[in-house]
């Protein structure tokens, strides 16, 4: 969970054997739209690649989405974006950056706020 201001940020993901990845993320923003849906992607040399499909003011996209595993949490990358259709994909994943101040912080589920518990 990463909460910047009014804005609060939940990834929800479950590795099972090997690389593959699933859950859901929740963009909670303030005065902007929010947004919540599921993931699925892998893992692999401690980065992780996603493929979010989520609704937002009553419409479905699919966007890529990237996060560097740390001792500390996972910090998700930023980069050159396309969009093809309802989809939202990296230019160039190799050079995707990973800024340490945009960490999450793992924290037990039961403290996830309420309103993002449902995603």
């Amino acid at each position: 969970m990463r909460v910047l201001g009014r804005d609060t940020f939940v990834a929800k993901l479950q590795q099972s054997p090997g690389e593959i990845i699933t859950g859901n993320l929740s963009f909670d923003n303030f005065e902007k739209d929010a947004s919540s849906g599921k993931v699925s992607g892998k893992e692999q040399d401690g980065i992780i690649s996603l493929w979010y499909t989520f609704h937002s003011e009553g419409i479905q996209s699919v966007m890529e989405v990237y996060f560097k595993k740390t001792a500390d949490g996972l910090i998700r990358g930023i980069g050159d974006m396309k969009t093809r259709g309802d989809t939202a994909y990296f230019v160039h994943p190799q050079a995707i950056s990973y800024p340490e101040k945009d960490i999450m912080k793992q924290i037990p589920c039961s403290d996830i706020p309420i309103d993002s518990r449902a995603y």
